[in-house]
Formats: structure tokens, C-alpha cells, sequence
């Protein structure tokens, strides 16, 4: 932990936030399930409405909100991520800057709107992925001005 706080963290704070996630993620997505940091232990293991949980920690749709990291994912501990924020439609979200750090309260400041390349090429990314850890997507409606009504979220 150390390394990272005395070492990584500074350094990587002198950086864009959403520079980083992109460089993070494009990382993640190269190394891919070549790496294992997780660690496994069989109390950890969760069968739930029949599918298989290494452990119960899960990552929250919001961090790979394109698909890019669902094979490394396991490979750094997590027992299932989500996948989106996808919508429909291609949408760039929000403008930057996206995301912040707000240091006193050691939190992180999200603020992407739903930034998405959009189903079809994320569905793409995925089919051509060999996926082997619980995944969801989450789904929600773009912020284009032509989707103004729920049915046309929909």
C-alpha cells in the first residue's frame, strides 16, 4: 500500500483524472487475463441464482463503461463487474472535465453523463472477448436531444 501511496499516487495525481482512466484502461485491456492479482479462497465463493461468484466484491457500471476490461477484471480480484453505462446510441457525455478528485474528502468526483460508443459497438467488443467471470451490463437512455421521450430511450 505504501508504494502506492508514496509512489503511483503522486504521481499519478499530477495528471488529468480521465487521462489516467483512459490510460488505465487501455493498460487493463492490453495485459487482459495475462496477470492474476486476485486471491481465491473457496469461502469467498457465492452461487447465486446459478451463477458462479469467485468472491462477493463487484465492480459498479461507471469505470469500464465501454467493455474494455471485463478479462482483466478477475485478474485483479473482483468476483464480477458491470459493464455501462451503454446506451443505445453513441454519446460522448458530458463536457469535460468528466471526472475529478476532491482530495480533503479522499473521494472521486464522476460526472461522464452516460459517456458511451454506444450498443452495437460495445455488444461487438464483448462477443469478441472470452469472458470468464460474471459481467452485467447496465443500460440507460443518451442524453441526445432526439431521445426526448421514454419510448425512444427505449
Amino acid at each position: 500500500m505504501s508504494l502506492y501511496q508514496n509512489v503511483f499516487k503522486p504521481f499519478l495525481f499530477k495528471f488529468d483524472a480521465e487521462a489516467v482512466h483512459n490510460v488505465i484502461t487501455f493498460a487493463g485491456e492490453t495485459v487482459g487475463d495475462k496477470i492474476d492479482f486476485s486471491y481465491t479462497n473457496k469461502k469467498l465463493h457465492q452461487k447465486i441464482c446459478g451463477l458462479d461468484f469467485a468472491n462477493p466484491m463487484g465492480l459498479a457500471a461507471g469505470f469500464d463503461y465501454d467493455g474494455h476490461l471485463v478479462t482483466t477484471m478477475k485478474s485483479v480480484g473482483f468476483g464480477f463487474n458491470t459493464v455501462g453505462t451503454v446506451t443505445a446510441k453513441p454519446y460522448e457525455g458530458n463536457k469535460p472535465p468528466r471526472l475529478g478528485r476532491l482530495p480533503n474528502s479522499k473521494a472521486l468526483l464522476v460526472n461522464k453523463g452516460f459517456k458511451s460508443e454506444g450498443v452495437d459497438k460495445v455488444i461487438k467488443r464483448l462477443d469478441q472477448k472470452k469472458i470468464n467471470s460474471v459481467v452485467g451490463i447496465s443500460v440507460g437512455s443518451s442524453n441526445l436531444p432526439e431521445v426526448n421521450t421514454v419510448s425512444k430511450a427505449i
